[in-house]
């Protein structure tokens, strides 16, 4: 069993294209072979594009399933699109839609996508491949993002931020030290945090990342789209704190990770802070600007 790029297995183009069109088109009783033949010349037109491509999963010479990605799927403004995910209903029950689902997220690292989009009336399914909830749509449909960077430093492991990591927050939200500089200690509820927790995840301009020490999280680290910089801001378990761990996960993402290219990363901390400087100064920022209560920080990329 083994997946293909179908723009190399072209014989299945027809059977692929008619699968998909019977599950996906609207109205499909309606001029059926014309539309499919200009699903076939579309995949003609773009099968060479970065954005682009159509995996078929294959057990000898049968088809068992395939996958896509599209630069679009519909009216939202968002780009790149995981899209029609199929097995064949004799196949279905085996597994076979975590290898296409792997195969896609491999291609996608190959050609440097970071995040992908998708949408599906399933519920619960999508979540254990990790994709993100983002909203409902009009179509009935769900929205989801799925976040295509892990990395791993020495000792720490650092991926996207889920929803699930919400007892890491509800966690600081009860440590002195930890809120010493963020307004005091916090009483939210679960699901008020799991609604902040949302709200980052879903901003397109924002990049959250949970630090893990083996099987525990320890921290947080963000970068968010500010106007033409980008800004870092972090948050770890106090229990963690004086370790190096949340200089250890900075470095990694800024200069070895981040998947956006950047000039300037801006930061801002309390003069009274010194650890949060420390943390910064190490990494190599330097103050840019101060005033009575802040110090904002740049690191600037030679």
């Amino acid at each position: 069993m083994k997946v293909f790029d179908l723009k190399y297995q072209l014989s299945y183009l027809p059977q692929v294209m008619r699968l998909e069109y019977l599950e996906w088109a609207d109205h499909p009783e309606e001029n059926q072979e014309e539309r499919i033949e200009k699903k076939i010349q579309l995949f003609y037109d773009h099968m060479s594009d970065e954005d682009y491509c159509k995996l078929v999963l294959l057990e000898k010479e049968e088809l068992i399933g395939f996958i896509s990605l599209f630069p679009r799927d519909g009216e939202e403004d968002l780009t790149p699109w995981y899209a029609t995910m199929y097995v064949l209903e004799k196949y279905r029950g085996h597994g076979y839609s975590k290898l296409l689902h792997q195969a896609l997220i491999e291609e996608a690292r190959k050609r440097n996508i970071t995040t992908l989009y998708l949408k599906t009336v399933l519920n619960h399914f999508y979540e254990k491949l990790g994709a993100q909830y983002l909203r409902d749509l009009k179509t009935g449909e769900k929205l989801y993002r799925l976040d295509l960077y892990d990395y791993e430093t020495e000792r720490l492991h650092i991926r996207p931020t889920y929803v699930t990591d919400v007892s890491l927050l509800l966690k600081t939200d009860h440590q002195e030290e930890t809120q010493k500089f963020l307004g005091g200690l916090k009483d939210y509820s679960l699901e008020e945090r799991e609604e902040f927790l949302k709200e980052i995840i879903s901003s397109p301009d924002s990049y959250p990342y949970t630090v893990w020490l083996e099987d525990i999280p320890i921290g947080f680290v963000q970068i968010k789209k500010i106007q033409d910089d980008y800004g870092l801001s972090y948050l770890f378990d106090y229990d963690y704190w004086k370790k190096g761990y949340c200089t250890e996960a900075v470095k990694k993402i800024l200069f070895e990770s981040f998947p956006i290219s950047w000039n300037r990363m801006v930061a801002m901390t309390f003069p009274e802070n010194k650890n949060s400087i420390r943390v910064l100064e190490k990494a190599g920022f330097q103050v840019h600007s101060q005033n009575d209560e802040f110090m904002i920080y740049e690191l600037i990329k030679h």
